[in-house]
């Protein structure tokens, strides 16, 4: 079924951006549009109530300004955070009151999405027929428009009904015919998502070739329009099939690749999966001390999420893993813990179940009151013919009732007479309350003035945070450029001083890792100005040799800020290598390194070659006014082995008892620890090990690491 979510590169950072330009526009209309992106990027992380806020806030805007597009989108909204919400009753009154807007206003493209949605409705509610109904009246209206995308979309809901009804060979011709029309429409988006379905009903069927070949294309239309999510989907649906066909070092490697990508676009729900899948494969391999460490990764996860079918699922597999390893205790634990949870999931369903029944209550409630109207007429001449019986009652009681009246007279004078006492007490109380309440009104006032101003504060930061995050190579261009490659970035505050660098001119690779003079604001700014002129001496001077990159990069820095020379010390610490393939051996290639102040790190069969750069840093010194000189060094390389460029972060942070990192403890782990490792792997572990090293101290420095496998 396609909902429309996001699938965006960095979801956190997208509403970072939509939150800031929120703040920015004036624009009542543009408020309602970004309001209603909030909503959609909220739900797709799994925040329905969240996402339900901010369309309610956009539906109100819109309606003040008499906004129709912007109603009818935010009515959709309400309705799609309601469905998850299981609330099918408000689900269904959102999506027709969306529907009679746009039939009103004569939009028939929204009329056509909004019976798409009912149809959604009753699609989970699982009143199949009633579905089918409303999604084959959404494609009768996009076809008299012309309108192929939500033609297709409505082939595809009618495919996953088909499914439910495992009418697999219906579900597929639905799939194949949205297909083409999603190719003639030039819509990828729909075309990876029936690629997708396709490969999902063959690996149901057995059909495991089908399977890897729909979900190959699929992920390769992903991969080339940036549907990072999806393609991280399609990795883990290849994981699955691959398991099947014993082929278990295969499956690892999508899965690990899955992972990181769900790492980089801090998709949590999707790492629940891949973390339970690199699990599985560790598991059949006999590896269970690995299983056991990913599996804890995913309960992590799935309990953060209250994602409660793989929370259950999790028990049951960590419960197997143990009694496997003969850890009685541990298994017995584990398999409490799922029977407990498998009944409150049997409850929840209980719940749900009640929801639906309700739902369609509601729905039915409207015949039944019409009957009931009927019904009350007849009541009513019944009614008459008992009133007569009753006014002979009610002489009978007039009698106790006035003598009641008089107990009660009483009672309220002596309850007057208390309240009058309580009255001047309640004043003299009031007149200090009025005076607490002035002083508390003066403290609240003063706590406001410093909210709205840590506020300001903290949008600036996250938004110079999106700013300096745009600059960086994205996760597809290091991708394109570095296949198999790893980057542990953290920023000692919310921006860095920091950045990594990466482009290809002609047949050259350049890979730089950089650490300007201090961290946050300052830094981020040094780190922008690096930037710039890499991308001036690089890609528009084009120089190519590292060492004369370097003596550009230190005149033109200089060049920048030559009136602040004497204020305070501005530098970077540079690393910088130009990798091309080598003419006379396919399997070798040349790496071309020059370094200010960093060192370069290249293992290969467990055996180091660290390549030191030389002392003069970029920027101002205060020993000396000569023109500095920087040297290239040379190496052929083998490709299969890695090479690790770092900033001095990571060297010098301190852990609990002050004690550095060093270098020593980072080239013994880079050299023996991680030689037989997947570069993924080797970023996890060596993430794990900072971690466990620094304990509860604060970071000292922004850290940055950028492992290559050539």
């Amino acid at each position: 079924m396609i909902l429309c979510y996001s699938t965006s590169l960095a979801q956190s950072s997208k509403e970072d951006s939509l939150t800031i330009l929120l703040l920015k526009t004036q624009s009542p209309n543009q408020k309602v549009d970004i309001l209603n992106e909030l909503s959609l990027e909220l739900l797709a992380e799994n925040q329905p109530n969240n996402a339900l806020t901010k369309a309610k806030q956009g539906l109100a805007i819109a309606q003040q300004v008499n906004y129709q597009i912007g109603m009818g989108t935010s009515l959709i909204n309400i309705g799609n955070a309601y469905l998850e919400l299981a609330e099918f009753s408000k689900t269904i009154d959102y999506y027709n009151q969306s529907y009679e807007l746009y039939q009103t206003s004569g939009n028939q493209e929204g009329e056509a999405e909004a019976v798409r949605k009912i149809g959604n409705a009753y699609f989970y509610l699982g009143e199949y027929d009633k579905a089918l109904s409303f999604y084959l009246d959404s494609e009768k209206i996009a076809k008299r428009i012309g309108n192929k995308h939500l033609i297709a979309s409505a082939l595809t809901d009618i495919g996953d009904i088909y499914i439910k009804q495992k009418l697999y060979d219906r579900a597929l011709n639905y799939f194949r015919d949205a297909l083409k029309i999603a190719q003639e429409a030039n819509d990828p988006k729909i075309v990876a998502a029936n690629l997708y379905n396709q490969a999902e009903v063959y690996e149901t069927l057995g059909d495991h070739n089908h399977a890897i070949t729909y979900y190959k294309q699929g992920l390769e239309i992903d991969k080339e329009n940036g549907n990072l999510r999806s393609v991280a989907n399609s990795m883990i649906g290849l994981g699955r099939v691959l398991v099947k066909l014993n082929q278990s070092n295969e499956a690892l490697e999508y899965y690990l690749r899955a992972l990181q990508i769900q790492e980089e676009i801090q998709d949590s729900y999707g790492q629940v999966f891949s973390n339970i899948g690199i699990a599985d494969v560790y598991g059949i391999s006999n590896n269970e001390d690995r299983a056991v460490d990913y599996y804890q990764k995913a309960l992590e996860l799935a309990l953060k999420l209250n994602a409660k079918e793989q929370i259950l699922e999790i028990y049951q597999k960590l419960s197997l893993i143990h009694e496997k390893k003969n850890e009685i205790e541990l298994a017995f634990k584990y398999h409490k813990l799922y029977k407990v949870y498998s009944d409150s999931i049997y409850n929840d369903n209980r719940l749900h179940l009640m929801a639906e029944m309700n739902a369609r209550y509601d729905l039915a409630s409207k015949n039944d009151e019409i009957k009931s109207l009927k019904s009350e007429k007849e009541r009513g001449d019944e009614i008459l013919v008992e009133k007569d019986d009753d006014i002979a009652r009610q002489r009978m009681f007039l009698g106790l009732i006035i003598v009641g009246l008089l107990l009660v007279a009483v009672i309220a004078y002596s309850f007057y007479r208390d309240r009058k006492k309580q009255r001047e007490a309640n004043e003299i109380l009031s007149i200090k309350n009025q005076e607490i309440q002035r002083k508390n009104e003066e403290i609240e006032q003063k706590n406001e003035e410093i909210q709205r101003a840590y506020r300001q504060l903290t949008d600036s930061l996250k938004y110079a945070h999106a700013i300096q995050d745009s600059i960086l190579p994205g996760e597809a261009r290091m991708l394109q450029y570095l296949p198999h490659h790893f980057v542990i970035f953290r920023a000692k505050d919310i921006v860095s001083g920091d950045f990594f660098w990466v482009d290809k001119v002609d047949d050259k690779i350049f890979i730089a890792v950089v650490d300007c003079t201090g961290h946050g604001i300052p830094g981020a700014f040094m780190s922008m100005i690096g930037n710039t002129l890499l991308n001036e001496i690089i890609n528009q001077k084009r120089i190519f040799s590292p060492a004369d990159v370097l003596e550009q990069l230190d005149e033109g820095f200089q060049r920048t800020l030559l009136n602040h020379r004497q204020e305070i010390p501005m530098g970077m610490e540079v690393c910088l290598c130009v990798l091309e393939d080598a003419e006379y051996d396919e399997n070798k290639m040349i790496l071309t390194y020059a370094g200010a102040k960093r060192p370069l790190f290249y293992v290969q069969n467990s055996e180091m070659t660290e390549l030191k750069g030389d002392r003069n840093s970029i920027g101002f010194e205060h020993h000396t006014k000569d023109k500095k000189v920087f040297n290239n060094r040379c190496l052929e390389v083998q490709k299969g082995g890695h090479l690790y460029l770092t900033t001095d972060g990571l060297i010098d942070q301190d852990n609990s008892e002050r004690r550095r990192f060093g270098s020593r403890r980072l080239r013994n782990l880079l050299k023996s620890d991680f030689s037989d490792m997947d570069i993924i792997e080797q970023k996890n572990e060596l993430e794990k090990i900072l971690d466990d090293f620094r304990g509860n101290a604060v970071q000292r420095d922004d850290i940055t690491i950028l492992g290559i496998k050539l």
